[in-house]
């Protein structure tokens, strides 16, 4: 895969010719700078691949930069055209766009939205499909096409403009990046899916987020410029999962982000996150995107896992993996050794323990070091890099599934909270099913697969027959999910921590990204309140309070808790689902009134 260089002074895009001669591209103003952009592209591609990484300023005047890159974290929220509080990484760029940076002047209120208080206003007839799946990736799409195809009405709702989630991510067509010069198997995979989506007869709304999930199953959802209410019979949930936020100092600096953002900049845009990059944390993904960012010209300086380096007694998972999924640990045996030819130093047992800055100027290098987790007297290790990326894991996206009184359960492997299922994808509610990562992390291949199983339980609860040869369909479908769930189960015994990751942090390291809250501070309280629980807590530091919605301080939280009294959380332990389940503006929702069941449908 090629990729032209569309980092710091870039001489493709600060060519005049090629802006004459491309009609793919646009301008926008950028603090009074122009900058050339790709039309239909995110604005945080355009402003990355121009050297652009401080997007917003906090209230005590520090600089934040892409993180997550899903519309999670919050932190590339930007001024555009008057209005605050835009998501770059969710934002297309257009013709003519003025952008600033946001401050926290502008989120106070700067561009005022009219609330209309006191003022009701009747909302759009409720949507009411016998099927809804929220979530356009693997496993949302198969869901939705197996079922559209066996007849049933199906809606496909998806916060992202185009389909394909996380892993299906399609790349954006432009005229001077031709796809067939940057393509490979998960990109066909998932445009095969798609299309056979579409050509299904699915409903499909894009750029549409739920913003509130309500009993007995009504969804709230934000879409285009209007807000509307769906009432399904039949709900799957296929939201997927977000990466995990590990603390340290320099982990807010501008360069500092999640390997998927670093993918998806790359995977969907061409564009590289820095020209030397270090990608660091613990799973398989991180090699994956190490391997794509120096085939498209980044520097990579290092890969620093949290895993120890495999070995013989690692081969019993190994074997595992070869047996139940021998295409993906063929794959990722390649990963590796692309790495190693390339002299990609692989560094393994550590993780990162602090990032600064060097220098001055907008774009500053970053210096990270990387400390030993198995306790050794081993020397730091030092990386100096453009970007940082950082994958540390995935947490399941389970507001909806909260919100709405399905079950949850303690991982004790993992910790984690999943949702309880039945073998069909039935949640504790017959009529709620939960596909892929949002319920349990299993990977693509399985969420799709899944996907197959919830498609068939949705149809027999709404008693619509099964196509001819759909049974077939459905064995192959389960029996895909068995290996698929195998092959899980020895990777991440080869990927176990070679230590407690979150051990030992830095006392000023800040937990909180959205509140500054640093962990000093959450120790402070546990010190004098020997009894402090989640919602205690909340209250006495505002932790959780941001907006990211508590998404990423909540899992460090949970990890000190844990450590504390020695055992897992439950999900009573935790911050109660409220809404909104995603971020949205008062004007959005202020005065809406909403028909009540058998009324205005």
């Amino acid at each position: 895969m090629g990729l032209p260089d569309r980092t710091g002074c870039n001489a493709l895009r600060a060519s005049n010719a090629w802006l004459g001669e491309n009609s793919d591209v646009v301008e926008l103003d950028f603090e009074g700078r122009a900058i050339r952009a790709r039309r239909g592209e995110s604005l945080l591609a355009a402003l990355v691949s121009s050297g652009e990484l401080r997007l917003r300023l906090t209230e005590s005047g520090s600089y934040r930069g892409p993180f997550c890159g899903m519309g999670v974290c919050q932190e590339c929220l930007l001024e555009v055209n008057g209005r605050c509080s835009r998501r770059a990484c969710m934002t297309r760029v257009g013709p003519g766009m003025s952008v600033r940076r946001q401050t926290n002047r502008v989120a106070a209120g700067t561009g005022p939205e009219d609330i209309s208080t006191g003022r009701r206003r009747r909302a759009a007839p409720a949507l009411t499909p016998q099927i809804a799946v929220v979530g356009g990736g693997p496993g949302g799409l198969a869901a939705a096409a197996a079922a559209a195809r066996a007849g049933a009405d199906v809606l496909l709702i998806d916060e992202r403009p185009q389909l394909g989630g996380q892993f299906f991510k399609q790349p954006l067509a432009a005229a001077d990046l031709p796809l067939e010069k940057f393509d490979d198997r998960q990109f066909s995979d998932g445009r095969k899916l798609i299309g056979e989506v579409k050509a299904s007869g699915v409903e499909i709304l894009q750029s549409a987020r739920v913003v509130g999930a309500y009993k007995p199953l009504d969804l709230v959802i934000k879409a285009g410029s209007g807000t509307r209410l769906v009432r399904p019979q039949v709900l799957i949930v296929a939201t997927g999962a977000y990466e995990v936020g590990y603390p340290f100092n320099g982990w807010t600096l501008p360069g500092v982000m999640t390997t998927g953002a670093a993918q998806t900049l790359l995977r969907s845009y061409r564009v590289l996150p820095g020209r030397r990059v270090l990608v660091a944390g613990n799973g398989p993904l991180n090699f994956q995107v190490a391997t794509e960012l120096l085939n498209s010209g980044a520097d990579v300086v290092a890969v620093v896992e949290a895993a120890r380096r495999p070995g013989l007694p690692a081969a019993g998972s190994v074997i595992g993996m070869l047996r139940t999924g021998p295409r993906l640990a063929i794959k990722g045996a390649g990963y590796l050794s692309f790495l190693a030819r390339k002299n990609v130093p692989l560094v393994y047992g550590r993780r990162i323990a602090r990032v600064e800055e060097l220098g001055q100027g907008e774009r500053p290098r970053l210096l990270a070091i990387a400390e030993c987790l198995a306790g050794d007297d081993v020397p730091a290790r030092e990386f100096e890099a453009d970007a940082v990326c950082l994958g540390y894991g995935f947490r399941p996206a389970n507001e909806i599934l909260r919100s709405l009184g399905c079950t949850q359960a303690v991982n004790p492997g993992s910790g984690m909270m999943e949702t309880a299922r039945q073998d069909d994808c039935t949640t504790s509610r017959d009529d709620v099913l939960a596909v892929g990562d949002c319920a349990k992390f299993g990977g693509a291949a399985a969420a799709q697969a899944e996907g197959i199983v919830a498609a068939a339980t949705a149809l027999n609860v709404l008693e619509i027959p099964t196509p001819r040869g759909f049974r077939g369909t459905l064995e192959t479908a389960r029996a895909e999910l068995r290996r698929q769930r195998g092959f899980q189960q020895s990777l991440w015994k080869l990927f176990r921590p070679a230590g407690r990751l979150f051990a030992g942090l830095d006392e000023s390291a800040p937990v909180c990204r959205c509140e500054g809250l640093k962990l000093a501070e959450l120790n402070s309280v546990l010190v004098n309140h020997s009894h402090a629980t989640f919602a205690s807590i909340k209250r006495l530091t505002r932790v959780g309070m941001g907006r990211c919605q508590g998404r990423y301080c909540g899992v460090a939280l949970e990890r000190i808790l844990e450590d504390r009294q020695d055992s897992p959380l439950e999900e009573a332990d935790l911050w109660a689902p409220r809404p909104p389940v995603s971020q949205t503006r008062i004007a959005d929702i202020a005065g809406l009134e909403f028909p009540t069941r058998g009324t205005g449908e």
